[in-house]
C-alpha cells in the first residue's frame, strides 16, 4: 500500500511563515506616530479680494499626499468641523502666509466664513492661530474659549490599523491630544463616546517641510505669516488686531495601530484639544466641564498649536503597500505548496 506523503520539514516551514508573519506585523506596526518628513501639494489661485484694508490672493495649497515612513494619500474627508467652545463670547485666531507685507496674504479671504472653514479649508498657507490659548498669545491677549476640535463623518466609517490621520502645525513645535469619537449623537452633533486618545509631543514633528512659502521663490522650509484676531467665531467679519509671525511647517501622522484602535472598528471621526485636557476617556465628553477642560490654558506648548488649515482628512499608506503583502504571502503559499508536491512518495509491498 502506499504510505503517507512525507511531512513538510515543520523548522522550514515555520522559518518561513515566521518571515511572512514579521513582514505582515513590520507593515502594519511602522505605521504609527511618525514625523512626516516630506509632502506633494497642489494648488490654485483665484482672483485678489480685498477685506480688512488687507489683500488676499486666495491661493490654496492642498496636500495630496505625503511621506511618514511611507507614502499616504487622502481616501476621504469629514463632513463637518465643529469648534467647541467653554462658554460664549471668545476671539477666532487665524494664521496666514504674507507675500511680502502684513496686509498682503496669500491665502483665502476669510470674511465670509468661520474658524470652522478655515481649519477644514484644504489649504496649508492658513490656519488657526494659538488655539487652545485661554490667556496670552497672538495678536495681542488671546482668549479663544475654544477647548477642542471635532471633526466628524457622517454614518462613521470602520478602522484598519495602517490609516490614520495627520495633524500640520505652523512653527513644528506645539503638543496637542488627539481622540477617536466612536460614539456620535447624530441630533445634537456631538461626540457620545471616545475609543482612544493620545498625547503627541511638541517634538513629534521633525523638519520643516518645504514648499513655495515666498510667491515666485522656489521652495524654503521658513516663511513669514500674519496672526490675525477677529472677535468671534460666527462671522470672521471683525478684524481686531494682527501682527507678523515666524512660520515653517511641520506634520505628523498618527494611526489606528498606534491609537490602539482594533480593525474593523466604527468611528466617526476624531478631536483635537489641549495637552492639559484630562484624557480619560469617561471625562472627555463634555467639553465645558472645566474639571476636565481647563479654561485658563496659557500661550505654551500646552495649547498654542498654530494648526493648519488642512484637517478632517483619513490617509491611507499607498496602493503598492497592500500589493507587496499580498504578493510576499502569495509567493510563500506558492512555495509550501511546490515543496510538499515535490516530496518523493514511498511505496511498501503488501502485507
Amino acid at each position: 500500500m502506499l504510505s503517507q506523503p512525507r511531512q513538510f520539514n515543520k523548522t522550514t516551514l515555520g522559518h518561513l511563515f515566521g518571515a511572512v508573519a514579521t513582514l505582515f506585523v513590520f507593515s502594519v506596526s511602522s505605521f504609527g506616530q511618525t514625523a512626516i518628513t516630506a509632502w506633494t501639494l497642489g494648488s490654485s489661485n483665484a482672483a485678489d479680494s480685498t477685506a480688512y484694508g488687507d489683500t488676499f490672493r486666495n491661493e490654496t495649497f492642498n496636500v495630496t499626499s505625503f511621506t511618514a515612513g511611507t507614502t499616504k494619500f487622502v481616501d476621504s474627508s469629514a463632513t463637518a468641523t465643529y469648534i467647541r467652545r467653554s462658554g460664549a463670547g471668545g476671539n477666532s485666531n487665524l494664521w496666514m502666509v504674507q507675500n511680502g507685507s502684513t496686509n498682503d496674504l496669500r491665502g483665502m479671504n476669510p470674511s465670509a466664513g468661520t474658524l470652522a472653514d478655515v481649519l477644514s479649508g484644504n489649504n496649508v498657507l492658513q490656519g488657526g492661530n494659538d488655539l487652545f490659548v485661554n490667556t496670552g498669545g497672538s495678536p495681542t491677549t488671546v482668549n479663544t474659549n475654544v477647548e477642542r476640535v471635532d471633526f466628524a463623518w457622517a454614518g462613521g466609517f470602520t478602522t484598519v490599523g495602517d490609516q490614520g490621520f495627520a495633524v500640520f502645525d505652523r512653527g513644528s513645535n506645539d503638543g496637542f491630544q488627539i481622540a477617536v469619537i466612536t460614539g456620535w449623537d447624530s441630533v445634537n452633533n456631538r461626540p457620545t463616546a471616545y475609543g482612544a486618545t493620545k498625547e503627541v509631543a511638541a517634538t513629534s514633528y521633525g523638519a520643516n517641510l518645504a514648499a513655495d512659502w515666498v510667491a515666485g521663490g522656489g521652495t524654503e522650509t521658513t516663511f513669514t505669516a500674519t496672526a490675525l484676531r477677529f472677535t468671534t467665531d460666527t462671522t470672521l467679519t471683525t478684524l481686531t488686531s494682527s501682527e507678523s509671525v515666524a512660520g515653517g511647517m511641520g506634520g505628523v501622522f498618527i494611526s489606528f495601530a498606534d491609537l490602539g484602535i482594533a480593525d474593523g472598528t466604527t468611528v466617526y471621526g476624531y478631536s483635537i484639544m489641549a495637552t492639559d485636557v484630562t484624557n480619560t476617556l469617561a471625562n472627555m465628553v463634555d467639553w465645558t466641564n472645566a474639571s476636565y477642560y481647563p479654561t485658563n490654558t496659557p500661550d505654551s506648548a500646552v495649547g498654542s498649536i498654530d494648526l493648519a488649515g488642512f484637517n478632517g482628512r483619513r490617509f491611507v499608506p499607498e496602493p503598492a503597500t497592500y500589493g507587496a503583502i499580498l504578493l510576499f504571502f502569495t509567493v510563500a503559499a506558492i512555495a509550501v505548496r511546490r515543496r510538499q508536491l515535490a516530496v518523493p512518495v514511498k511505496v511498501r509491498a503488501g502485507r
